[in-house]
């Protein structure tokens, strides 16, 4: 096995049986799993959300049976790769002369909790979810408890992390998942055209390049450039100036109060009462996290690089999805809208131009406007116009990467084609400027 397996390496062999539109899964992928391992960071919680049949499995697939040897040639299993859970799968309180029933005391500290499908957990009656959802926020904050009644109590500190493939039904439970304090943070993987794919397959069944046929090798890099990762792990000091650290800061404050969790009832959709939103610290830490296990892969193909250095925009750019990804969908596809129409939008406008009843737009206008993120008006006719309120047209501008257009959304025609929502956002990321063009392109008024 090449004991010096480079990233590109592994990107090249996995880009031979997969199209991959997002560059970035592979790589975010391994980065969580190393990220848990650097010694005084947060641990990462990541969950990557595409639709069924996406490649987000295959990616998760070549960490299984991961091995890391030590210097003192000591074998430690990272992965726990877990299929479903019951309320019981963490602490058991059962005893065995044979193996370990409780799966916290099977995973390493720094090890990973791998769902290849989160959804399955989703799927399970609300008191089982409430319960395991409780569960897992206290592994997260690195101590759990369970009382037993048997006297034997199980007590558990450690740290662990947790990556998870699921489908975009997440978005369906994260307002409620949001109300108890989440810990996970989302990546939404961009889609290549569904036709395209299709043809890169039958190219792949012409060339001898399927995954049947790759996958080996490229597990086998993986697990190689892992075992580097592992033993010569050290934490980077980012180095950001005064600029970069106000704008993280403000990414993470923004999104996790547009995430924050709003108490509904159950049946009318009405909202009851909104709670304090989110504090800003656990995503905060988690981006800081990735960013400076992006700064440690990248030197570790390339040592010559400072043991400090700074984040690239492409960096910035994966960790600032990651954030604007973790609200919940819905309060994203309005955003996209009031950004794209500064001056303000019309409940029905944005039903017909999204092809969504009125009132359940008008929901998603409500729950931003009570985070205190939208302002409403009445225009002439009495129906209500919603607007971004202006302190964050700036940062919405960034997090799209584009200018803020200058119009109102209050009439459109059933006739208009409706802007799907999974169309638009590839759009976007596709004509996405970085900073540095966006800044540029103001200046030579090009918008």
């Amino acid at each position: 096995m090449n004991e010096h397996v480079t990233f590109a390496q592994i990107q090249e062999v996995f880009e031979s049986f997969l199209l991959l539109e997002d560059k970035n899964l592979v790589w975010l992928t391994l980065a969580t799993v190393i990220g848990n391992n650097i010694p005084g960071r947060r641990p990462i919680w990541l969950m990557l959300v595409a639709p069924p049949s996406s490649g987000k499995t295959t990616a998760l697939n070549a960490l299984a049976g991961l091995k890391i040897f030590n210097r003192q040639g000591e074998v430690m299993e990272p992965i726990q790769p877990i299929s479903d859970l019951t309320e019981n799968s963490f602490a058991s309180g059962a005893r065995s002369n044979y193996e370990e029933p409780s799966l916290l005391n099977k995973i390493p500290d720094g090890g990973m909790m791998v769902f290849k499908d989160f959804t399955s957990i989703l799927s399970k009656n609300a008191d089982a979810k409430r319960i395991i959802m409780g569960q897992l926020r206290e592994i997260y904050d690195g101590s759990y408890v369970k009382r037993t009644g048997t006297g034997h109590d199980i007590k558990w500190q450690g740290k662990i992390g947790a990556l998870a493939g699921v489908t975009e039904s997440i978005y369906q439970h994260l307002e409620s998942m949001s109300v108890m304090g989440d810990r996970f943070m989302l990546y939404q993987v961009r889609q290549p055209n569904r036709k395209a794919m299709l043809r890169f397959k039958l190219d792949q069944e012409r060339n001898g390049t399927t995954e049947d046929v790759q996958m080996p090798l490229a597990k086998e890099l993986v697990h190689a450039y892992m075992q580097r990762a592992f033993l010569n792990i050290t934490n980077h000091t980012i180095k950001m100036t005064r600029e970069q650290e106000d704008e993280i800061i403000a990414v993470a404050d923004f999104c996790t109060m547009v995430r924050s969790g709003i108490i509904t009832d159950d049946f009318s959709g009405q909202i009851q009462f909104v709670p304090q939103p989110e504090m800003p610290a656990r995503m905060f830490e988690q981006m800081l996290a990735l960013g400076a296990t992006f700064l440690y892969m990248r030197r570790l193909d390339n040592p010559e690089l400072p043991d400090e250095a700074e984040l690239t925009e492409q960096d910035r750019k994966i960790m600032y999805k990651i954030a604007y990804d973790s609200i919940p969908i819905t309060r994203r596809i309005a955003l996209n809208f009031l950004i794209r129409y500064s001056q303000g939008v019309g409940t029905e406008a944005l039903a017909i131009k999204t092809n969504y009843p009125s009132p359940v737009v008008g929901k998603w206008l409500e729950q931003l406007n009570a985070l205190g993120v939208v302002k409403r008006t009445k225009n002439l006719r009495g129906t209500y116009v919603w607007r971004l309120h202006d302190e964050y047209i700036g940062l919405m501008e960034m997090l799209q990467g584009t200018k803020a257009g200058d119009e109102k959304l209050e009439e459109a025609s059933e006739d208009d084609a409706a802007d799907r929502y999974w169309q638009q956002e590839m759009e976007a990321e596709q004509a996405m400027l970085s900073r540095s063009e966006l800044e540029e392109a103001y200046k030579n008024e090009d918008f």
